[in-house]
């Protein structure tokens, strides 16, 4: 049964939207998720999901947007740490952080992978998705080196391998029972950081 829509606004009501999106697309997958269900989970009529979006793909792509969002604040939380070491283990910290609230994200996740070879518009949001977090280990790396803390490396390939590492740590949390996470992450962000040390 739906409920009677309160005055809520605009911004609010796409943000109940979403959440109850991510629930469904997370628990069903994309193509078994109808448009009626999503509006049921959000206790709104079918109606209201089309006066704030087109349709499931543009909610589904709206939720790729705030998964890019949530990783942007990565960048402000390193370029505020003293010392590139503690810069890069904030960034594994601020992931850890937000996992209650990305988790659901994860198992979507595996729905945007699947299909971003088939479909040129989710393949160039996941670049700037890797792109960023490439970005934003890039330059803690840079910034070791710069001040003589870290050894000449290449920047980009390390980067890229920094990322690819936190990737596969967070899925193995989705799909591994009793993975304990911080403590994968704690140990990665230890060995990166001492493989990047000056001698």
């Amino acid at each position: 049964m739906v409920r009677r829509a309160s005055r809520a606004s605009a911004g609010e009501r796409r943000l109940e939207i979403l959440a109850a999106a991510q629930e469904c697309f997370a628990e069903a997958g994309y193509h078994e998720t109808r448009v009626d269900e999503i509006a049921r989970r959000a206790g709104l009529s079918k109606g209201a999901i089309y006066w704030h979006f087109d349709g499931k793909r543009e909610i589904f792509l709206a939720l790729f947007e705030r998964y890019l969002d949530a990783f942007s604040a990565c960048r402000d939380v390193a370029r505020d740490s003293p010392t590139a070491e503690l810069g890069l283990r904030k960034v594994f910290d601020a992931v850890l952080r937000s996992l209650p609230q990305t988790r659901p994200m994860l198992k979507l996740t595996l729905e945007y992978l699947a299909r971003a070879g088939r479909d040129e518009e989710l393949r160039v949001r996941f670049g700037r998705l890797y792109g960023l977090l490439g970005e934003v280990m890039a330059e803690q790396i840079q910034r070791g080196v710069a001040d003589g803390r870290f050894r000449a490396v290449d920047v980009d390939s390390t980067a890229s391998a920094l990322v690819a590492v936190m990737d596969g740590l967070l899925f193995q949390k989705l799909v591994r029972r009793g993975f304990n996470l911080e403590q994968a992450c704690r140990e990665a962000s230890k060995l990166f950081i001492r493989g990047l040390e000056a001698a």
